[in-house]
């Protein structure tokens, strides 16, 4: 029997020291992207995009890294959006996968010129609550239109002998949109129904006038320029 016990110990043993070197290495990658105040990204050794290496396409709103000012940290950070697996990739100096950790809150600014805003926070789809990043789109002293792009990953078709060889692929869809919940003024943001009966529904006393509207100037409730439309004329012109 004494053998065995040499053979557990050793084990535990071994076991400590592989936990000490991980939670090392993990700190070791929270000390780059990290303040005086709070942790910025996570290091998440299960998160794997070379898996989508053979696909047609790409996963990414943006395949470069590119600047950006993000909050709590003075040195301009490098980022870049992964919209399948709804992540943002941080570059980190070690080419370890730094993922912005999306359970805190943060502004986002891009710094190649395009002038977009991004915030992560909780959003409210039919009643249930997730996290996420989202594209700042209108902001207003009543409302907040945020975008979420989208993309979806297509497996690998099977195919037969004598047919052409097919790969995985990433197609896009429909973006969805959000805006500031003002109807409790808390700060999580809500979805805006994509079908116009529910879409109407969803400013409840005001969804009469919101449809007239609609209706007289032909706008499409899916296309972004015509939703801002809508909100200026909800949150502005209904009195």
């Amino acid at each position: 029997m004494i053998p065995v016990r040499i053979k557990l110990s050793n084990l535990k043993l071994a076991m400590c020291i592989c936990l000490g070197l991980y939670s090392y290495m993990v700190s070791a990658q929270l000390v780059e992207v990290k303040d005086n105040t709070i942790d910025i990204a996570v290091f998440n050794p299960a998160y794997n995009p070379e898996k989508y290496d053979k696909a047609e396409g790409s996963p990414y709103s943006n395949e470069a890294f590119i600047p950006v000012k993000l909050d709590y940290l003075d040195k301009t950070q490098f980022v870049r959006f992964n919209l399948v697996d709804d992540v943002i990739e941080l570059k980190s100096k070690s080419g370890k996968n730094l993922i912005v950790d999306l359970q805190k809150d943060f502004k986002i600014e891009l710094l190649d010129g395009s002038n977009k805003f991004y915030y992560t926070g909780t959003f409210s789809n039919e009643g249930v609550k997730s996290r996420s990043f989202f594209e700042l789109v209108k902001e207003t002293e009543s409302f907040r239109l945020f975008k979420k792009e989208r993309k979806k990953f297509i497996e690998k078709p099977k195919v037969e002998a004598y047919q052409d060889e097919k790969y995985a692929r990433f197609i896009a869809v429909n973006d969805l949109y959000y805006i500031s919940d003002f109807k409790t003024n808390s700060s999580q943001i809500v979805a805006l129904p994509r079908k116009k009966k529910k879409f109407v529904a969803f400013f409840e006393e005001k969804g009469k006038l919101v449809e007239k509207f609609i209706k007289a100037e032909k706008l499409d409730i899916k296309k972004q320029e015509d939703l801002i439309q809508i909100m200026d004329f909800l949150f502005t012109g209904i009195k």
